[in-house]
C-alpha cells in the first residue's frame, strides 16, 4: 500500500541534496521521512551509493534504516549494500582502518569499568557510583575540541583532582594495553582530516551527508561534520529535536541543531504533526517545553482528534506510589487488554522500588529510566517519582541549562504516551521529604490526592473525565 505523506514531509523527502535542517516533533515521522528521502535520492539517481554516508546514534537505529531500505522495492540490493549506513563511531572507525591509519580495538563496557575501578582505587575512592561518574567526566573531557587532556595540577575541588590523576592512570593503562575506548574513535577522525585529510580523501568519497537525531551531537562530532563538508565540499543533511537533546552528560548540546541553519548555510524545515499522542499530551508537552529558553520556538500540531489524557497524583510515600500504579494499570488492562503500557522514571533505582511492588499484580509492562525510552512509544505511560530534590539524582540540578535538560528529559517521558500519561508525586522518597517537580505545575497540572480511579471513576473508555 502507498504511504500518504503530508506536505512538509513530501517537501523533506523529495529534496535533491542540498544543505539542510528538519526540527522534527516527536512521533512526526522523522525516521520514516529520512529513510524515504535516502531511498529517493538512489531511485532519481541524484546520487551515487557509495558516495551517501547517513549518519545514526545507535546500532539498533542504524539496522533499523538498512532493513527499511532493503524492503524498498525500487532500491536494489547493490544499492543498500553500497550505502554507508551505521554510527558516528562505527563508520570513522572503519574509515580509518580502511585509511591506514593505525586503530585499536575499543575496550568493551566491563573492561572499561575495570580500568577505571583501579585507577580510582590509586586515589583511594571506591564504589561503582564513583566508576559511573569518573567515566561520565571523562567522556565529557573527551567530548570536545581540541581535546582536553587530564593533569595532575587541574584546579578544583579534592574529587576532582584525585579524577584528573585517575585520569591519567586511566589513559596509560589503556596504552600500555594498546587499546581505545570508543571516544578516541571520533578525537583520531578529527586530528586526522585536520593533519592528513588526503590520507582519507584517497579511500572514500563522499557527495552527501545525512545525520539522524543531530540534537545529541557533541563538539567532536560537530567538528568533523564542519570538517567534512569543507573537505569534501559535500551537502549536510540534518534532523533533529532541540526539545529531545537530553545527553549532556556526554558533551551534547541543543546548540548545534540550533546553530546548524546559520553556520552551514542550510535551508530549515519543520515537521510539526504529531501522530502518536493524543491532544491533551501534545498540549502540556508544548506548554512544559515553552519554558525552556535554548530551543527553537516551534507550534506543535496533534494528527488525533481524540482528547487523550495527562493527570498528576500524589502519595504518601514510594511504596503507596507503587501501589497506586499497579491499581492504575490494571485499571486499564481490563478496559484495555490490546494496549502496551511503560512505567517511567529520571532513574533505575526509582523504578526498582516501584517495580518490587507491581511485577507480582502486573504484567507485560515495560519498565524505562527516561533516557532508555528515547525512541519508544506506548499507549499509556506511568512517571513515578517525579519530585524535587530528587533523592536518586547523584548531582541535583541547579543552574538554568541543567534545569532545561532535566526539562527535556520530562519532556521525552510524557510525549511516549499515545493516549494516557499519569504522574506520581510522592510526599516522602528514600524517606526524604521532597515536594512535586516544577515540571508538574508548569505543564498546567496540580497533582490529585491519590489514584481515584477505582472510586471515582475518572476513566471513561480510556480518557480523563473532566
Amino acid at each position: 500500500m502507498t504511504r500518504v505523506w503530508t506536505d512538509e514531509q513530501w517537501a523533506i523527502i523529495d529534496r535533491s541534496p542540498a544543505p539542510t535542517v528538519i526540527f522534527a516533533a516527536p512521533g512526526s515521522g522523522k525516521t520514516s521521512v529520512l529513510v524515504e528521502h535516502v531511498a529517493m535520492q538512489l531511485v532519481h539517481r541524484r546520487i551515487a551509493p557509495a558516495e551517501l554516508m547517513a549518519v545514526t546514534f545507535t546500532r539498533q537505529a542504524a539496522l533499523e534504516m538498512r532493513r527499511r531500505l532493503g524492503r524498498d522495492r525500487r532500491v536494489s540490493g547493490s544499492q543498500v549494500e553500497s550505502l554507508r549506513i551505521g554510527t558516528f563511531h562505527a563508520l570513522l572507525f572503519r574509515w580509518l582502518a580502511k585509511a591506514g591509519v593505525p586503530v585499536s580495538i575499543p575496550l568493551q563496557g566491563d573492561e572499561q569499568r575495570a580500568l577505571a575501578r583501579k585507577a580510582l582505587a590509586r586515589e583511594g575512592l571506591h564504589g561503582p557510583r564513583y566508576v559511573r561518574a569518573f567515566l561520565s567526566w571523562m567522556n565529557r573531557m573527551k567530548s570536545v575540541w581540541p581535546p582536553v587532556h587530564p593533569r595532575p595540577a587541574w584546579r578544583g575541588p579534592r574529587e576532582m583532582r584525585a579524577f584528573a590523576r585517575a585520569g591519567r592512570t586511566y589513559e596509560g593503562a589503556k596504552t600500555r594495553m594498546g587499546r581505545w575506548d570508543f571516544d578516541d574513535i571520533p578525537i583520531t577522525f578529527a586530528r586526522v582530516l585536520e593533519e592528513h585529510p588526503s590520507l582519507l580523501t584517497r579511500t572514500e568519497r563522499l557527495a552527501y551527508l545525512v545525520v539522524d537525531e543531530f540534537q545529541d551531537t557533541n563538539p567532536v562530532e560537530w567538528h568533523v561534520v564542519r570538517a567534512l563538508a569543507r573537505t569534501y565540499q559535500c551537502p549536510v543533511f540534518v534532523v533533529g529535536d532541540d526539545d529531545q537533546s537530553i545527553y549532556g552528560f556526554r558533551g551534547a548540546s541543543p546548540r548545534w541543531l540550533l546553530e546548524f541553519g546559520g553556520v552551514m548555510g542550510a535551508d530549515p524545515h519543520w515537521l510539526s504533526t504529531n501522530f502518536r499522542s493524543d491532544a491533551e499530551i501534545v498540549a502540556r508537552a508544548e506548554r512544559l517545553i515553552g519554558h525552556n529558553r535554548m530551543r527553537m520556538p516551534k507550534r506543535v500540531r496533534p494528527a488525533s482528534s481524540d482528547p487523550g489524557s495527562v493527570c498528576a497524583f500524589t502519595a504518601a510515600d514510594e511504596d503507596e506510589e507503587a501501589r497506586e500504579v499497579a491499581a492504575w494499570l490494571e485499571d486499564l488492562r481490563r478496559r484495555h487488554p490490546s494496549w502496551c503500557f511503560a512505567v517511567m522514571a529520571r532513574t533505575r533505582l526509582q523504578l526498582m522500588r516501584a517495580w518490587r511492588v507491581c511485577r507480582e499484580k502486573v504484567e507485560r509492562v515495560e519498565w524505562r529510566t527516561f533516557h532508555d525510552g528515547k525512541g519508544r512509544e506506548w499507549d499509556a505511560v506511568a512517571i513515578v517519582g517525579a519530585v524535587e530534590p530528587n533523592p536518586y539524582l547523584a548531582n541535583q540540578p541547579e543552574t538554568t541549562a541543567q534545569w532545561e535538560e532535566e526539562r527535556r528529559l520530562f519532556y521525552v517521558a510524557l510525549t511516549r504516551a499515545r493516549h494516557v500519561c499519569a504522574i506520581w508525586t510522592p510526599v516522602r522518597v528514600a524517606r526524604q521529604a521532597v515536594r512535586p517537580v516544577r515540571f508538574v505545575h508548569e505543564m498546567g497540572c496540580e497533582p490529585d490526592v491519590g489514584y481515584p480511579c477505582a472510586r471515582r471513576g475518572w476513566i471513561k473508555d480510556g480518557r480523563h473525565m473532566h
